[in-house]
């Protein structure tokens, strides 16, 4: 006795597939992600090197002696232009994304949800199965209007 028809293999196998994908679409953003953190550290250390940099030229500046107050008073505020455009910068890359919390609309579909809807989509499947199959999984209510929604927008 098989422990699943041959139908059910292939919705698994289907769903597996799905899963797949999306663990390597995950994966490689994580990735980039990673790349993206490691590259705006670096970039803050650089910027905090300047700003230090240009505190001991400031000092080294002060302690001369050739130098007449005006000029270094000038001297001073050049600096802390430059250390102020590079504080923002600073600032700039430690903010967070935009929408962090992921507030606002939500999915009607999980991801998963909405890989098996467009696998199915691919096989052939008519909207209004999908919806019926959705259904059946879910114990929701789903229309083909979402299920040719979340097609669309997959195809976008």
């Amino acid at each position: 006795m098989a422990l699943f028809s041959k139908k059910e293999f292939e919705i698994l196998q289907a769903k597996n597939e799905v899963l797949e994908s999306r663990i390597a679409v995950l994966e490689f953003n994580i990735s980039l992600n990673d790349k993206l953190l490691s590259e705006r550290e670096a970039k803050i250390r650089e910027l905090e090197n300047k700003i230090e940099l240009l505190n001991i030229e400031i000092k080294e500046h002060e302690n001369r002696q050739d130098f007449s107050s005006h000029h270094v008073k000038k001297f001073h505020e050049d600096y802390d232009k430059e250390i102020d455009k590079l504080e923002k910068e600073i600032s700039t890359l430690k903010t967070r994304p935009h929408n962090e919390r992921g507030a606002g609309r939500k999915h009607r579909a999980t991801p998963e949800q909405r890989e098996y809807i467009i696998s199915l989509s691919a096989q052939g499947v008519s909207q209004n199965k999908i919806a019926g199959i959705m259904m059946n999984q879910t114990g929701a209510k789903w229309n083909k209007t979402t299920i040719r929604n979340i097609i669309i927008s997959a195809k976008n």
